[in-house]
């Protein structure tokens, strides 16, 4: 709240005239590490390095659930993984209570996005999900290039009319392969290279009266590790950086034959040759990154808006490049959670700054400032309760933080990802980490200041045993302020939680799906309720009645065209929607009235149909138990989803994987 403060009583003694323009940039999968200004010698970011010396490095940065969509979450929302209900890897929810680019378009601001939102993208209007960008041009990085793929982005749209019929992921690497190849088309089509352009183009063309908010969203370095082979042929093995390895606690992770398929392992010794390439690939792709990022730059100078444009770089996530056995991301160690973030004011905020150029801030930041520091920006004070971060605006007026009341320490956390071995919660303070895997309750404990690689695993160090029931007993007050419930702290204590847990409580539920929706089998969660919960006599019905749904009570599960699916409600009971069925709570048959026969489970292209068949009293895929929520189950529940006749409409299955 200081800082917000301090922003209203300098836009009040007329500071600033106009509001300045704010760029963010990002990369995907970025360790905190990989800037050349930091002494790797395997890289060459002069413009990252540009942007630290003309303003601020934020040596703490962090990403509590470092993830994609979890972590992006948090960026549009200012809010930490409890706050906006992303525990783990899945949907980001269609629609949350505060997001960033609203805010700013309201306030006055010319809001785009390029490249990688990972919102979700809509083919029937072959966008992507806005989220309050008045303007898009993505490329998220799933699918397969193809109208066929899961997305048919922007850049897949545009390679395919410079380069018709061609595969853009030719060079033959995946979305989450470690494995590193030199791309095979001229580097112009390199989606890097597409993004720059593209960023380049808007900010030379800009004439808009407003400002504008820019997000320029780089997918890598992120897999494919695929950059061009000019640079990926002048990053030598010799100047990488030596793999970090500890003292024994990470050799559970050094099998791969424990870590997945080979080509996307999430952890393992890999053979030499193939890590070296890997890594080599890695580092080249962010040398490529940067020289894109130089393109933006420069076109800010060229067209007079650097002088007024706040800059901001971070990252949704590291990677694990092999440290500690490790390849990819989802954990709490820092080549993972620990993410860059540097910050270049304007010249035109200047006398609002204390911060000198080119300091470095140790204070402890995340993803979720980021959305406060630029409503600072703009001048924009957040509604009460609806943000977790803080402003950085703060610290650059005060560095030495004491009117900001910075917290002391920050919460990270995943549910289950690539295995039950990776599922935690953790709190740092940049100096010690504490980390308590859900699924063993088991603990470890880093001293970050002596042993900044994570190497020596201090849980039973007989020397850190106070350490350590300052940092549980800090867990457990947090849990319990959340009011989390028995399943994370009973008696005072952390328990065990074998079962994950992807969505919270505050994760915004789902909208009502439409006319037209087939009905398949999914998982009961929280975010798919108005798709899943039915309205229906819990006494049974012999005679037969209506099963409509509880969000949109004018829509039926109807039997037509050979198929269940979601149709408006007749005024008469017809036929087609009237079904029969036993008490609540009892595994029961659901027979269709007029045909006799069962709603039943099938396999399909799409995944667990749900459908009619011939009725079998020994047949489990018939048998359901109507819960006290409203949802048909059998463990999966019937669940309202896009496969329909309406085209796109609510769509539970937006996960790529992480």
């Amino acid at each position: 709240m200081h800082s917000y403060l301090l922003i209203l009583f300098w836009y009040a003694l007329g500071v600033e005239t106009q509001k300045s323009n704010i760029l963010l940039l990002m990369t995907d999968q970025h360790r905190f590490d990989m800037l050349s200004f930091l002494g790797n010698k395997a890289l060459k970011t002069p413009h990252f390095d540009s942007l630290a010396s003309e303003g601020v490095h934020m040596e703490w940065a962090f990403s509590s659930t470092p993830t994609c969509t979890p972590a992006r979450a948090g960026l549009l929302t200012g809010r930490s993984p409890w706050g906006h209900g992303m525990l783990g890897y899945g949907s980001i929810a269609h629609e949350y209570p505060y997001e960033m680019p609203v805010a700013l378009a309201n306030a006055g601001y010319a809001t785009s996005s390029f490249g990688k939102d990972h919102f979700g993208w809509n083919k029937t209007m072959n966008k992507g999900i806005a989220h309050g960008f008045q303007n898009l041009m993505l490329y998220d990085g799933l699918g397969n290039g193809f109208p066929s793929g899961s997305e048919y982005d922007d850049y897949d749209q545009w390679f395919q009319q410079v380069k018709p019929g061609k595969d853009p992921m030719a060079t033959g690497l995946d979305w989450n392969t470690w494995h590193g190849k030199a791309y095979v088309y001229e580097e112009k089509y390199h989606p890097t290279a597409w993004l720059g352009r593209q960023v380049e183009s808007f900010i030379l063309n800009y004439n808009d009266s407003r400002p504008f908010f820019i997000k320029a969203s780089f997918h890598r370095p992120h897999s494919p590790y695929d950059p061009p082979a000019r640079i990926l042929n002048k990053t030598l093995a010799t100047d990488l950086p030596p793999i970090i390895t500890g003292e024994g606690w990470d050799e559970m992770f050094r099998d791969p034959a424990k870590c997945g398929s080979e080509v996307d392992a999430w952890c393992g010794e890999m053979p030499a040759d193939n890590v070296v390439m890997s890594r080599r690939s890695y580092h080249a792709s962010i040398s490529f990154v940067d020289e894109n990022i130089g393109l933006i730059l420069k076109a800010l100078k060229t067209k007079r808006f650097w002088e007024n444009t706040f800059i901001l770089f971070t990252a949704d996530h590291g990677d694990g490049q092999s440290d500690h056995w490790h390849w990819r991301k989802g954990y709490p160690y820092e080549f993972s959670a620990h993410v860059p973030m540097l910050v270049r004011w304007p010249e035109s905020m200047e006398s609002q700054v204390k911060m000198k150029r080119g300091s470095t801030s140790s204070f402890v930041v995340e993803l979720r400032d980021v959305l406060p520091t630029f409503l600072s920006v703009a001048g924009i004070t957040p509604p009460p309760r609806m943000v977790d971060g803080q402003s950085l605006m703060c610290l650059l007026a005060d560095p030495s933080g004491k009117s900001c009341n910075w917290r002391q320490w920050l919460d990270l956390e995943h549910s289950t990802c690539y295995n039950a071995s990776n599922h935690w919660n953790a709190l740092t303070d940049g100096k010690m980490k504490y980390i308590f895997n859900a699924q063993f309750a088991t603990e470890q404990l880093f001293n970050l200041t002596s042993d900044p690689g994570e190497r020596a695993e201090l849980s039973k160090n007989p020397n850190y045993k106070s350490e350590l029931e300052l940092w549980r007993g800090r867990m457990v007050t947090q849990f319990e302020r959340e009011q989390r419930g028995v399943n994370w702290v009973q008696d005072g204590k952390l328990v065990a939680r074998p079962k994950g847990q992807t969505y919270g409580p505050n994760y915004p539920k789902g909208p009502p799906p439409l006319v037209g929706s087939r009905l398949l089998l999914k998982s009961s969660s929280n975010q798919l309720a108005p798709a899943q919960e039915w309205q229906c006599n819990r006494s049974g019905s012999v005679n037969g009645t209506t099963i409509s749904l509880m969000a949109n009570q004018s829509l039926c599960i109807t039997y037509s065209a050979s198929s269940l699916s979601l149709e408006p409600c007749s005024a008469n009971s017809i036929p087609e929607q009237m079904f029969t069925y036993g008490k609540a709570e009892i595994k029961m048959q659901v027979v269709h009235k007029s045909t006799g026969l069962c709603i039943s489970t099938q396999t399909s292209k799409v995944g667990s149909i749900v459908a009619l068949e011939k009725c079998q009293s020994s047949a489990s895929t018939q048998l359901w138990v109507y819960g006290s929520s409203g949802r048909f189950c059998q463990g999966p529940c019937i669940t309202a989803s896009k496969y329909g006749i309406a085209g796109f409409a609510w769509d539970p299955d937006y996960i790529a994987q992480p």
